[in-house]
């Protein structure tokens, strides 16, 4: 009798962990996921006293960055799922994909520029001076 419901549990149990397992699952992390942009938009509206439309026009371009950077790394045959793809890409390949990924952050860069006030620039450039100085502190590049 108690057989019976030891194959659907089993299955359940399987189902959901495989669920939880897939790679897919794993995004939503890192610097370029959606609840990353949203926390930086905050911070940046704090920091920088950004109104409600400046907050808006970055979160439009911070997610359009996020969708460009994804659809470069996707166009070199990179599993964005699979962080260890990219160890399979020639060389030469892997440095002209990070070099096209380099200009889109320069260009998403200069367009979030354009958006804030003169006083807010010098301050974002402030505060990145402060988080690069405290990163090489730890020695990191």
């Amino acid at each position: 009798m108690k057989i019976r419901y030891i194959f659907p549990a089993i299955l359940l149990c399987s189902t959901l962990s495989l669920a939880t397992a897939h790679p897919g699952n794993c995004r939503g992390k890192g610097p370029y996921s959606e609840q990353s942009i949203e926390n930086r938009v905050e911070k940046l509206q704090k920091n920088l006293n950004l109104s409600d439309e400046q907050a808006e026009q970055i979160r439009s371009i911070m997610e359009a960055g996020r969708l460009e950077r994804n659809n470069v790394i996707a166009s070199y045959g990179v599993d964005l799922a699979d962080r260890d793809s990219r160890k399979n890409l020639d060389p030469q390949v892997k440095k002209q994909m990070r070099e096209e990924l380099k200009q889109l952050r320069k260009n998403h860069r200069n367009q979030i520029q354009a958006v804030l006030t003169e006083e807010q620039l010098k301050e974002w450039k402030l505060i990145k001076e402060k988080k690069r100085a405290k990163k090489k502190g730890k020695g990191k590049k």
